[in-house]
């Protein structure tokens, strides 16, 4: 199984509620399928963005 990395990117490309500092965020992997919860904020100023199969993660509601 891939391990999805962090990525940080300009604040400006961040969208709305799509912030990996907020726990309990999910994100899911459109190549793969692998859903990621966070479980602990990351607590960074920029905007951080989730990469699994070299795409970004898409935040799932």
């Amino acid at each position: 199984m891939r391990k999805p990395i962090a990525r940080k990117t300009a604040a400006k490309k961040a969208r709305p509620n799509e912030s990996a500092k907020k726990k309990g965020g999910k994100y899911e992997c459109v190549e793969c399928g692998l859903l990621v919860t966070v479980a602990e904020p990351c607590g960074c100023v920029e905007a951080c963005e989730l990469v699994c199969c070299g795409q970004p993660m898409q935040f799932k509601r």
